[in-house]
């Protein structure tokens, strides 16, 4: 795709209103964020630590693991902008928002077929709220330490870009929870765990419209 001239002076004047010390100072700045960001991950597991509760050790290593994975997957594809100064192609980031969520649950889903009694291991209604409310608040620094480093930095699709970095943060969430969470059956992973992450991708694209967008300079 070749820019219109439009979209070059604005890209080109918001390089010009941008310079090397403010750079400087934006890279202390996003270090910072994402220190303090996953700081609460980081305590979360550090004092919790890892437990499998009543789960299969080996369903909570390959749903961990993969998780993982799939989280920094998630958080290069949303927060590398390529070899482009505008940043990724509509559909590299459409599948970060899409798809992300799908990919954890089957994570889940495969490892029910070598441990088939973790799909049992459930709790009361009240408990998918709560693992719900804890992913959220884990998923909350990550968020705000991706949109310090990508502010007011793409001027084509930043409610697209707010949403798969919404997604990527809401995985790191699912994370912290995966290493924790005792319960392992169907509607919990859904509702408790992977839920969060739609959630985070929509939260996303409302604060990357805002956050994230190019701003034409004001005189």
């Amino acid at each position: 795709m070749i820019p219109s001239p439009e979209l070059r002076h604005r890209v080109l004047a918001a390089i010009e209103r941008e310079p090397a010390p403010s750079r400087a100072r934006a890279t202390t700045r996003t270090a910072i964020a994402f220190a303090l960001g996953f700081a609460p991950i980081v305590l979360f597991v550090g004092i919790l630590g890892v437990g499998a509760g009543g789960r299969p050790p080996g369903y909570v290593a390959m749903v961990a693991g993969g998780w993982v994975l799939l989280a920094a997957a998630a958080t290069w594809g949303a927060l590398g902008r390529g070899t482009s100064m505008l940043g990724r192609p509509r559909s590299w980031l459409l599948a970060v928002a899409l798809l992300l969520p799908v990919a954890l649950l089957g994570v889940a889903l495969a490892g029910y077929v070598p441990w088939p009694s973790a799909m049992e291991i459930d709790c009361a209604p009240f408990g998918h709220f709560i693992c719900f409310d804890l992913s959220s608040a884990m998923s909350i620094g990550p968020l705000v330490a991706f949109a310090v480093a990508r502010r007011g930095t793409d001027p084509i699709h930043p409610a697209l870009t707010g949403a798969a970095l919404g997604g990527a943060s809401g995985s790191w969430g699912a994370v912290a929870l995966a290493l924790h969470c005792p319960v392992s059956s169907v509607a919990h992973v859904a509702l408790g765990h992977v839920l969060p992450v739609v959630f985070f991708a929509t939260l996303g694209a409302v604060i990357g419209a805002r956050v994230v967008a190019v701003r034409a300079q004001t005189k």
